[in-house]
């Protein structure tokens, strides 16, 4: 069987799933419209996923991409929109590459559209490669705080067409004079715009 479907109604998203599962069996996925194929016989379920997309909930741990963490129950993609709000059980940890805003990024990367860290939240990458890519917009709210800690390999990217906006809260880039390049990097295009708050670079602040 092959067919399409478009399904629309209320908030949230359609989940649809192939069972029984082979080794050729597309991966379970959102649609809207979506389009699925079976060989031979089997179910193509539809279930409704509730909940705000984008929105940490932060239920089950510091892991970006564990789906419990997420109001919807699914970990975003290049075109959600993020929200951290203030008192989550955990802040999210990065582990991996962060792309906002990018037209393309590997799936096992951590990703969105947008990324808002609101008042009383934070967001914190642990040392390991995470490079962040703003393609989009990264906005720190008053009282809230962006950490990308020291490695060697740390580094914040401005690309073009890409805004770090920090209204009143902090980023911090690196966390010790004595620890490798944690460099903000702004490429023609790129914007940084402080309104209050910080801006902690402890190594290099470059335009490209």
């Amino acid at each position: 069987y092959s067919g399409a479907a478009s399904l629309t109604s209320g908030p949230g998203f359609w989940k649809w799933e192939i069972t029984p599962a082979t080794s050729s069996t597309p991966s379970p996925g959102l649609g809207s419209p979506a389009n699925v194929a079976l060989k031979g016989s089997g179910t193509i379920k539809w279930s409704k996923k509730k909940g705000t997309p984008g929105l940490w909930t932060g239920n089950v741990s510091s892991q970006w991409n564990e789906p419990g963490n997420w109001d919807n129950g699914l970990v975003p993609t290049l075109l959600v929109d993020v929200v951290i709000p203030k008192e989550r059980p955990h802040f999210p940890s990065l582990t991996t590459y962060l792309y906002v805003g990018s037209t393309s990024a590997s799936a096992s990367y951590h990703q969105c559209q947008s990324l808002t860290i609101q008042t009383g939240a934070e967001v914190n990458a642990t040392p390991g490669n995470p490079y962040v890519y703003i393609d989009g917009l990264v906005l720190v709210e008053s009282g809230a705080t962006f950490h990308v800690d020291y490695n060697a390999q740390n580094l914040i990217t401005v690309r073009s067409g890409g805004k770090l906006q920090i209204d009143g809260g902090q980023v911090i880039v690196g966390a010790d004079l004595d620890y490798g390049s944690a460099d903000l990097i702004i490429n023609n295009g790129g914007e940084v715009e402080l309104n209050g708050g910080k801006l902690h670079v402890y190594d290099t602040i470059r335009a490209d």
